[in-house]
Formats: structure tokens, sequence, C-alpha cells
């Protein structure tokens, strides 16, 4: 059996929810492999943002593609799925410290699976966000 390997952001998320309080993303949602309601891609674009309270049953699921979970839009509930390359924010509510992701995260395996394409560890820049909460 193959070691789990977590993605950069999977990370992040738990460090937020481990601390009780609750992940906020923020989603490029420009391209049409961002699943979420038409209404909202053409509202927020780039700037898209979704908090993912742990009160709510989001059955919330990472794969090698990104994150996709059940939320809540005006009282009716889709499956989003969000690719790990068009989050751009990691934020946590309650501080509202996080982290800005510029470029493509690349999670590092031992064995690559050759139908990723493996781009080079540049191409993810975390920038450190602190301040108020957003």
């Amino acid at each position: 059996m193959a070691p789990v390997v977590h993605h950069p952001i999977q990370t992040l998320l738990d460090l937020i929810w481990n601390a009780g309080h609750t992940p906020k993303l923020v989603v490029d949602s420009t391209h049409s492999d961002v699943v979420v309601p038409e209404h909202l891609k053409l509202q927020w674009k780039e700037m898209l943002p979704i908090d993912l309270c742990a009160t709510y049953p989001l059955n919330l699921d990472c794969s090698k593609q990104g994150l996709s979970v059940d939320l809540a839009f005006s009282g009716s509930v889709c499956r989003c799925m969000f690719p790990w390359n068009r989050i751009r924010m990691v934020i946590d509510r309650e501080t509202g410290e996080g982290v800005a992701l510029t470029g493509e995260i690349v999670s590092k395996t031992q064995q690559p699976d050759p139908e990723i394409e493996v781009q080079s560890p540049r191409a993810w820049t975390p920038k450190i966000i602190k301040g108020g909460k957003s």
C-alpha cells in the first residue's frame, strides 16, 4: 500500500481546522474545471470566497486533482470542485492570517504519477498574509 500524500493546501486546511477555526479559500473560478453554480463564477470571477465551516456536513474529499465539497448557496446544496491549482488563498477566517498562492502547487511523491505533468518546485510561491479578519 502506497503512503498517503497530502497536498500542501490540504495540510494548511488541517492546521486551521485543528486550531478550531474556519478555513476560507479564495478560488479563481474563471476556469471550466472549477465546479460551482454559474452565477457565482460570473459574480466573483478570480476571487470567489469559500468558507469551509466544519459545523456543516461538507462531505469533503481531497484527491490528486483537488478538493470536492458539498456547499449550500441560497439554500441549495451542490457538489463543488476546486482544483488545487485554482485555489489562490487559504485564510484562517478567525485570525485573518493565511497564505496567498501564486503559480501551480506541486505535491512531490516518491513515485510520481506518469499522467501528471511535473513542474519546477519554483512554481509554488507562498506569501504569508497577516492582519485583520477578512
